[in-house]
């Protein structure tokens, strides 16, 4: 299948190809029959090369018709229907009836297969919201359908002064899934006199110590519990950590709540550690103290930034 489309895609390129080309379009000729070359031996290769010979003449509709069927090869189900779509719409417009009816035929069979999400706020987001899935920055407007690609896409949902939302969606080819995104912890900010903000930081960070070690423990029982058995019935994951869609649910709620757990842990061991300097180190009366604590979060790492003036 892939080779006969991309038979037919050299065809139209050559016979729509200007007669006066330039070294780029030249280039992307090298490029695209060094790809062909390829095909049988090498398809990852090959998909190289043909993308940069769209790089080189981003006109070519045949090339892009190939590196979609490059994406459809590789089970980038929502990137083949994307670059199908703009060689659709562009034979349409220069009718090219041969391309047209080919990225039409693909986008027939493809479209129920691309998996979609949704993300759903269990609160309205908070001012500067941002969402970021695989890198790619997704607007509030068109949180609602997200096509992608079927495999693990990290998403993180940020917002300033608060602590980041993470976690990985897994999704299926053809699966529709929804993320629900909880509420945006705040960033903990205490004024005062240095001794007074010491006190209730230290106070407030044994407390988050505490908060954050029972979560902890909740994401450790709820994640072994799919591995576990109940009334007979096998476990939603087995040991070699393959789930059911539920148990793969329960395993990233879990882990989300560890992660959150860890944050909130961190952000009272800070706490705590900057109210016990303050509290013992300084006098009785003292200037005025300002401290932040700003939990930061990203799909590497996790911890607290102490902002303010002492």
């Amino acid at each position: 299948m892939l080779t006969r489309g991309i038979a037919i895609a050299v065809m139209l390129v050559v016979a729509a190809r200007p007669v006066h080309a330039d070294d780029n379009i030249a280039k992307a000729d090298q490029l695209f029959e060094e790809g062909r070359a390829l095909m049988k031996s090498d398809l990852h290769a090959a998909c190289e090369k043909f993308e940069q010979s769209l790089q080189f003449n981003s006109q070519a509709i045949g090339t892009l018709m190939n590196v979609a069927l490059c994406d459809e090869k590789l089970g980038r189900t929502a990137s083949a229907v994307k670059k199908f779509t703009e060689a659709r719409d562009r034979a349409r417009e220069g009718g090219l009836d041969g391309h047209l009816k080919a990225a039409e035929e693909r986008l027939a069979e493809l479209i129920p297969k691309v998996p979609h999400v949704s993300i759903k706020f269990l609160v309205p987001p908070a001012p500067g919201t941002q969402i970021v899935i695989d890198k790619n920055t997704v607007a509030l407007d068109a949180i609602g359908d997200i096509a992608l690609d079927p495999g693990e896409h990290p998403l993180v949902v940020s917002a300033p002064n608060r602590v980041a939302y993470q976690t990985m969606v897994r999704i299926a080819e053809g699966e529709r899934r929804q993320v629900d995104v909880p509420e945006l912890a705040r960033a903990i900010t205490i004024g005062g006199s240095r001794r007074f903000a010491g006190k209730i930081l230290t106070i407030s960070g044994g407390a988050a110590v505490v908060t954050g070690i029972v979560m902890g423990l909740v994401a450790r029982k709820r994640y072994n519990a799919q591995f576990e058995s109940m009334n007979g019935q096998p476990p939603p994951c087995d040991s070699d950590g393959k789930c059911s869609p539920d148990g793969q649910t329960a395993t990233e709620n879990a882990r989300t709540l560890g992660t959150v757990g860890s944050v909130i842990g961190g952000m009272g061991v800070a706490a705590a550690a900057v109210g016990l300097y303050l509290w013992i180190r300084s006098p009785k009366e003292s200037h005025p103290a300002r401290v932040t604590l700003l939990p930061q979060l990203d799909p590497g790492s996790a911890g607290v930034v102490a902002v303010g003036h002492f």
